[in-house]
């Protein structure tokens, strides 16, 4: 074994890699993996990453051009990405244009490339569509939708039978896909891709080929009638997209939301809408929803509470001090008085009440705030209707930390100590569990050999300190993605201040 030397110093063996191995990674508590599994059941084909319709229906089209046309991969990639670049750019100029058309939609992937090309009164579409300039993957932004469009059926992997284990290679036609429609919506598309330069006229001659326009082409149809498929088995992965759809159709108009996930989530979660409204009160999926908002609002303040008390520490703190900006603002009495002082979780009717949002609750300060939000979670396990309990905390998580169940138990055994006491003691917990679900994640790179650690924050004598900020918040429940991509297919229109249902998508949720 040789040793590296630098001014007489060794450095160590020259095969070890002086990185601390640390890096900034997700999740550090690892509290949302129960919601984020039940979200992907329930709203199947829809992810945070999928928000535009277009896109579905574009790589479809794509797919059977490939297999039409026996396209080896990398001329498969080439239409793909000379593709996304056109209907990128058709989309940027129509959004200026007419912005009132694209309110609510986020813009289209690439724009801030394609964009900036723009600027010169055309685009070489050419040099846009090479791997590294609009987007770096040489499939373009087919990868995050790619398991959605499997899914649904829009395109297949040749050979690959089993889509989690697929590589990259040809497209194909998926089962669900109609090539005489998708030929009708994106024929012109793929022969305005085959030309290097587009100047604006070119561009806006073609607008029906914007991400809003799907509602009104061919393609359009098509993925509404596989999004929302009446005809699919109960509790099938359709199904659950469908009644979702419903489900949100039908309460849209109520709250006229501009943010559906923070907007939306509380109807469903509270009061008695479950019950009183004559559909959604049939929709198996409901009752689901309203125990995954729930959990989420204790996912979001276990989140937020470790977020808050990261970010705050000036330096290298004292693992015993970390708390302190929760402690300090915490009353001088006990659990069992604190929690007293807290609004009733359930109504006299038996269903959640919003205790989150009471004034005694949105009163308290950044740290008691999230703590009393954790602790009005823990008081509804075991209080819930079956339907909803099932999917606020599975049987198969009882009694794991930082669980409801969990922290529910804690609070009964440590009713009498101080409040205080009682939140350092949850602190202590989250430092030793972020730890632990570090090192569980922890791999050895294989390029480098080096160990590497996903965290922002670890521990040395004692010691607590930060590499970078902590994010805090509720997981997404993809409600916002679903509006975008059920809006231009013509179920939702966008006034500038928030979403209503049209005429069409209230046919959808009768």
């Amino acid at each position: 074994m040789q040793e590296s030397h630098h001014g007489g110093s060794v450095i160590g063996p020259n095969w070890s890699d002086q990185d601390s191995g640390r890096y900034a990674g997700r999740y550090p508590l690892a509290v949302e993996r129960h919601v984020l599994s039940h979200i992907g059941r329930l709203l199947p084909g829809v992810t945070t990453v999928t928000p535009h319709a277009r896109y579905y229906t574009l790589h479809a089209y794509v797919a059977s051009q490939i297999e039409q046309r026996k396209l080896k991969v990398e001329a498969a990639q080439r239409l793909l990405r000379h593709c996304e670049v056109v209907m990128g750019a058709v989309s940027q100029l129509h959004l200026q244009d007419y912005p009132d058309l694209h309110a609510g939609l986020p813009g289209p992937h690439g724009t801030d490339k394609i964009s900036v090309a723009l600027d010169s009164g055309f685009i070489n579409a050419d040099v846009l569509a090479q791997p590294g300039e609009y987007a770096k993957p040489p499939w373009g932004f087919r990868n995050p939708y790619l398991g959605s469009e499997l899914l649904m059926g829009l395109v297949t992997i040749p050979g690959k039978d089993d889509k989690d284990h697929w590589t990259a290679g040809e497209m194909a036609a998926g089962s669900r896909t109609d090539g005489i429609e998708l030929g009708r919506a994106f024929d012109r598309m793929s022969k305005l891709a085959s030309k290097d330069l587009l100047d604006y006229a070119q561009l806006r001659d073609n607008s029906d080929l914007c991400i809003c326009q799907i509602g009104q082409s061919a393609d359009g149809p098509l993925l509404r009638d596989i999004m929302l498929d009446s005809n699919a088995p109960e509790k099938s992965p359709a199904s659950n997209r469908y009644e979702t759809a419903r489900m949100l159709l039908r309460i849209i108009d109520d709250v006229h939301p501009s943010r559906p996930n923070e907007e939306l989530a509380p109807l469903i979660a509270f009061g008695d809408l479950l019950d009183s409204d004559p559909v959604i009160n049939k929709l198996a999926i409901a009752p689901a929803w309203r125990g995954i908002v729930l959990r989420n609002y204790s996912v979001g303040a276990w989140r937020s509470l470790w977020a808050l008390l990261i970010n705050q520490m000036p330096g290298r703190t004292l693992v015993s001090a970390l708390s302190d900006p929760l402690t300090d603002l915490l009353p001088t009495g006990t659990l069992k008085a604190f929690v007293a002082n807290l609004p009733d979780s359930f109504a006299p009717d038996g269903n959640p009440a919003p205790a989150e949002f009471s004034d005694e609750v949105e009163d308290l300060e950044n740290g008691p705030y999230e703590f009393a939000q954790l602790l009005l979670g823990a008081q509804r396990f075991n209080r819930l209707s079956s339907p909803v309990s099932a999917f606020f905390e599975g049987s198969e998580e009882r009694g794991l930390d930082l669980t409801p169940s969990w922290l529910q138990a804690q609070m009964g055994e440590c009713a009498d100590q101080p409040v205080r006491d009682f939140a350092q003691f949850i602190v202590e917990r989250l430092i030793a569990r972020s730890q632990r679900i570090a090192l569980f994640k922890s791999r050895i790179d294989r390029k480098s050999g080096t160990f590497k650690v996903p965290t922002r924050v670890f521990l040395s004598d004692n010691m607590i300190f930060r590499d970078s900020n902590e994010g805090g918040g509720a997981v997404g429940l993809r409600w916002n993605q679903l509006i975008t991509v059920l809006g231009p297919l013509g179920l939702l229109t966008n006034d500038g201040d928030g979403w209503a249902t049209t005429d069409l998508g209230k046919s959808y949720a009768k």
